[in-house]
């Protein structure tokens, strides 16, 4: 097996592979040489513009900033102040709600004076006095 013998067979191939290849032939086959020519000048010039746009493609994909939401329910201050410093520009916090019930951070259990369950301050008494 001669390495060099088959590496220039095959640069050979390549070679009239690329130079004979014709994306666009006529329809009926045509023989006329300035034709031919012209459908492998519109192949490389196609091949030439496939290839630029398939590599503009690919580098503005592995450019592209790639956006994504993440919505957190209820977060801790602590939370909030970690995503703030870490995405001040893009953090939103829609609020649903403009305030906060008073129940769920503050409780008021009351007691009365026993005088203020007898009969002496209810409407009845007040009545039969007033007469």
């Amino acid at each position: 097996m001669n390495t060099p013998h088959s590496a220039s067979n095959l640069r050979r191939k390549i070679k009239t592979f690329v130079r004979d290849l014709n994306l666009f032939p006529s329809i009926p086959p045509s023989t006329d040489e300035h034709q031919l020519y012209n459908q492998r000048i519109s192949t490389r010039l196609f091949l030439f513009c496939l290839i630029v746009s398939l590599t503009i493609l690919l580098v503005y994909n592995s450019v592209i900033t790639i956006t994504q939401t993440v919505i957190v329910l209820s977060p801790t201050i602590t939370q909030y102040s970690q995503l703030y410093e870490k995405y001040p520009q893009t953090l939103t916090c829609p609020c649903s709600k403009i305030s906060i019930d008073y129940g769920t951070f503050f409780r008021i259990e009351y007691t009365f004076h026993p005088v203020c369950y007898s009969d002496f301050v209810t409407d009845n008494w007040i009545d039969y006095l007033s007469v």
